[in-house]
C-alpha cells in the first residue's frame, strides 16, 4: 500500500516545482522553492510549518512613502460605469462578423449563452445569417423548413417568407409557391402581408415558366392593390415578354428610370419592331450599369448578342459573347444565348467580312494563314476570328498544330483563358486539349498554376508525354510529380517520383532538397505513408550529414502523425545522434521531440532521461524552466497511475 503521507508530501513538492517552473518560464529565471531540490521525487516534513516562498513578484518597487490610490468612481458615478468582464457576448460576435470571420462566428454562436433580453428566435436569426454568409445552403434550408413547420402565428409568417425567398433564390420556385400558398391559408392575415405573399406568388409562376398563370395572378394583384413600384413594372414586363407581347412590356416600362428597366424597355421596343437595330444598340449601350452589378452587365451583353444580328454587327456580337463567357454569370432566361454556337457563327461572319474587305476572298486557307501570322495591323478579335475560321475551313496538317499553338498563346496574352476551354475542352469547338502541342499545354499548365488551379494544372501536365525540349529530365519529373500531388492525385505523383528515384545512382544535394519538397507536400496533405515510401526511396542517395539527420527527422515526424510514437521517438533520437557538434540546436530540437513522443507512448522513464539530458546540456533559463515543468508533469502522471 502506498504511504499516504509520502504521497501528500510528493504532491506538495511537485506543486512547488510546477509553480516555480511555470513562473520561470514566464520571467526567464529559474528559482527553486524552499525545501525542494531539482529531483522530481520530493518529500517535505509535514511536522514542520511550511513557509513556501514562491518568490511572486509584481516588478513594482514603490518608494516607502508612495501611496497607491484608487480612482474608482463612487456614488452616482459608480452606477454609470460598465464593469469589464471576460465573457464573450453578442457585441464581440458582431465585431468578429464585421472582420469577415464567419466560420469563427458561427461556431462561437453555438457556445455563447443567451444574453439578457435576447430571445432564442433572435439567436436563430443570427445563425441563419451566418449560415447564408458561409454558403451552407442545404443546412440553412433544412433548419428554416423545420422551424416553419413548428412555428405559430406571426413568427410562422416571418419564417415562411424567409423560406420562400431562400427557395426562390436557390431556383426551387415550385416549393416556394407551396410555402406561399400555405401562408395564404393562415387566419387573420394583415393586408400588407397578403400583398407581399401575392407578389411573390406572381414571381414564382414567372420563374417556373407558367406565364399564363403569372398573367392571371398579376391582373388579380393589380386589381386589388394597384401597385406602382418599378419592381412590379419590371415583373409585369418580363411576363409580357415571355408571353410574346413586347409592345405591352414596352408600355409598362415607358416611364421607368432604373438601369434595369431602361435595358428591358429598349429590348422590348426592338422586339416589337418599334426600334431599329442600330438605335436599339445605341440605347442599350447608353445605359449606365453599376460596376458591381455583374448580373445586369451580363443581361445587357446577352441582349446585344440577340439584337446585333447579321454580318454587319458580327464583331460586336462576337465580343459580347466573349464577355459573357468570361463573366461566368448565369444569363437571364428571357435572353438566353447559346454562347458556343453563336460565337463560332459570329467569328465566321466576321472573318468573311475581313477577307472581303482586304480582297483575300479568293485565296486559299494556307495563304491567308501566312498573311495572318505576319500581319501587324489586325485587332485581337480580328485575329481570333480569322484563325478559327481558317481552322474550320481546313488548314493543311503542317499548319494546323501551329495554328492551335498560335491561338492558345494569343488567347492567354489577351486574358481570354475561358475561350481556350470552350475551343479545346471536353466539348471543344475546334478539338481537344490532347490535340495541342506540348508547348501550348505547358503554357496552359503555367496559367492554371497562376490561377491556383492545381487540379487543372495536373490534368494538362498529364497530357505531356515527354519532357519539353531543353528541360532537364529530373526537373521535369519533379515538376510533374509535384503537380500531381498538389492537384489531388497524390498516389500518381508519389509513384512517378519513386520510380525515377529508383533509377538514380546519385543526386546533387540541391536536387535532393527539391525532391524532399514533394515529401513535405505529402506530409502537409496528410499522406504520411506515401511520404515515408519516398523518404525510403531517397535514403540510398543521401550523402551529406545534414541531409541524413534531416531525412531521419522528417521520417520521425510522419511516424508520429501515423500514431506510431515509439518509432517516431526512435527516429528523433537517431536524428539527434547524426547531428555534429556544430548542430547542437538541431540535436536539442530532435531530443525534445523524442521526449514528447516517449511521453505520448507512455514511456515515462525514458522521457525523463531525455529531459534530464537536455536540462544538463542547456544554460537557457527559459528552456530549463520548460524542461523542469515537463519533468514535474511526468511525475504527476506517475502519481495518477499509482
Amino acid at each position: 500500500m502506498v504511504n499516504s503521507g509520502h504521497v501528500v508530501s510528493r504532491h506538495v513538492g511537485l506543486l512547488c516545482l510546477l509553480l516555480s517552473a511555470s513562473l520561470a518560464a514566464q520571467t526567464g529565471t529559474v528559482s527553486t522553492p524552499a525545501g525542494t531540490t531539482d529531483s522530481p521525487s520530493l518529500s517535505v516534513n509535514l511536522d514542520l510549518d511550511l513557509d513556501l516562498d514562491l518568490e511572486f513578484r509584481t516588478h513594482i518597487e514603490p518608494d516607502a512613502n508612495t501611496q497607491i490610490e484608487s480612482d474608482s468612481p463612487t456614488g452616482e458615478a459608480l452606477r454609470t460605469v460598465t464593469p469589464f468582464t471576460l465573457s464573450l457576448a453578442l457585441p464581440a460576435l458582431e465585431r468578429i462578423r464585421q472582420q469577415g470571420l464567419n466560420e469563427l462566428a458561427l461556431n462561437l454562436l453555438e457556445v455563447l449563452p443567451l444574453a439578457d433580453g435576447e430571445s432564442s428566435e433572435a439567436r436563430q436569426q443570427v445563425r441563419w445569417q451566418l449560415l447564408e454568409a458561409q454558403g451552407h445552403w442545404e443546412t440553412l434550408k433544412a433548419e428554416i423548413s423545420s422551424a416553419f413547420i413548428s412555428a405559430k402565428g406571426e413568427l410562422r409568417l416571418q419564417i415562411g417568407i424567409k423560406l420562400g425567398d431562400l427557395l426562390q433564390r436557390r431556383g426551387d420556385a415550385s416549393k416556394a409557391l407551396s410555402v406561399y400558398l400555405a401562408l395564404l391559408s393562415e387566419d387573420r392575415l394583415d393586408d400588407t402581408i397578403v400583398q407581399q405573399i401575392r407578389y411573390r406568388i406572381v414571381q414564382t409562376y414567372q420563374q417556373q415558366g407558367r406565364f399564363e398563370d403569372a398573367e392571371v395572378a398579376a391582373r388579380s394583384y393589380e386589381t386589388e392593390f394597384s401597385p406602382e413600384s418599378e419592381s412590379w413594372q419590371l415583373l409585369r414586363a418580363r411576363i409580357a415578354l415571355a408571353r410574346g407581347q413586347p409592345e405591352q412590356a414596352a408600355s409598362v416600362l415607358w416611364k421607368a428610370k432604373t438601369p434595369e428597366a431602361r435595358l428591358w424597355r429598349s429590348y422590348a421596343l426592338w422586339q416589337s419592331g418599334a426600334e431599329a437595330v442600330e438605335l436599339a444598340l445605341i440605347q442599350l449601350g447608353s445605359v449606365s450599369i453599376p460596376a458591381d452589378d455583374a448580373v445586369l452587365a451580363s443581361t445587357r451583353q446577352a441582349m446585344l448578342v440577340q439584337v446585333a444580328s447579321g454580318p454587319r454587327y458580327a464583331e460586336l456580337r462576337a465580343r459580347a459573347v466573349e464577355d459573357l463567357i468570361a463573366s461566368d454569370v448565369a444569363v437571364d432566361p428571357l435572353v438566353h444565348v447559346n454562347g458556343e454556337a453563336v460565337l463560332i457563327e459570329a467569328y465566321q461572319e466576321f472573318a468573311r467580312k475581313i477577307l472581303h474587305t482586304r480582297g483575300l476572298s479568293e485565296q486559299t486557307a494556307d495563304e491567308v494563314w501566312e498573311m495572318l501570322i505576319q500581319s501587324t495591323d489586325l485587332g485581337a478579335t480580328e485575329e481570333r476570328a480569322l484563325c478559327i475560321y481558317l481552322l474550320q475551313q481546313g488548314l493543311a496538317p503542317r499548319h494546323q498544330v501551329a495554328a492551335y499553338a498560335w491561338l492558345v498563346r494569343r488567347l492567354l496574352e489577351e486574358e481570354r483563358g475561358a475561350l481556350v476551354n470552350l475551343l479545346f475542352g471536353q466539348n471543344g469547338q475546334l478539338g481537344r486539349y490532347a490535340d495541342l502541342d506540348d508547348e501550348s499545354l505547358l503554357l496552359l499548365v503555367d496559367q492554371a498554376l497562376a490561377d491556383s488551379d492545381f487540379p487543372g494544372a495536373a490534368r494538362m501536365q498529364a497530357l505531356i508525354n515527354q519532357p519539353v525540349a531543353g528541360v532537364n529530365p529530373g526537373a521535369w519529373v519533379l515538376r510533374s510529380a509535384r503537380l500531381q500531388v498538389l492537384g489531388g492525385n497524390a498516389q500518381a505523383g508519389a509513384t512517378e517520383l519513386e520510380l525515377w528515384l529508383s533509377r538514380l545512382h546519385s543526386i546533387a544535394p540541391a536536387s535532393l532538397d527539391q525532391v524532399m519538397q514533394v515529401m513535405f507536400d505529402l506530409q502537409f496533405l496528410g499522406e504520411h505513408q506515401l511520404a515515408l515510401d519516398l523518404f525510403a526511396a531517397a535514403a540510398p542517395l543521401v550523402q551529406s550529414p545534414d541531409h541524413k539527420r534531416e531525412l531521419v527527422y522528417w521520417v520521425a515526424q510522419s511516424w508520429i502523425e501515423l500514431g506510431d510514437f515509439v518509432r517516431g521517438a526512435a527516429y528523433f533520437i537517431e536524428s539527434a545522434n547524426l547531428s555534429g557538434a556544430q548542430d547542437a540546436l538541431w540535436a536539442q530540437s530532435a531530443l525534445y521531440r523524442a521526449a514528447q513522443a516517449l511521453e505520448s507512448a507512455g514511456l515515462f522513464d525514458d522521457a525523463s532521461t531525455v529531459y534530464h539530458r537536455l536540462l544538463n546540456d542547456t544554460s537557457d533559463p527559459k528552456l530549463q524552466a520548460k524542461l523542469r515543468y515537463r519533468l514535474a508533469q511526468i511525475q504527476l502522471g506517475r502519481l495518477r497511475i499509482e
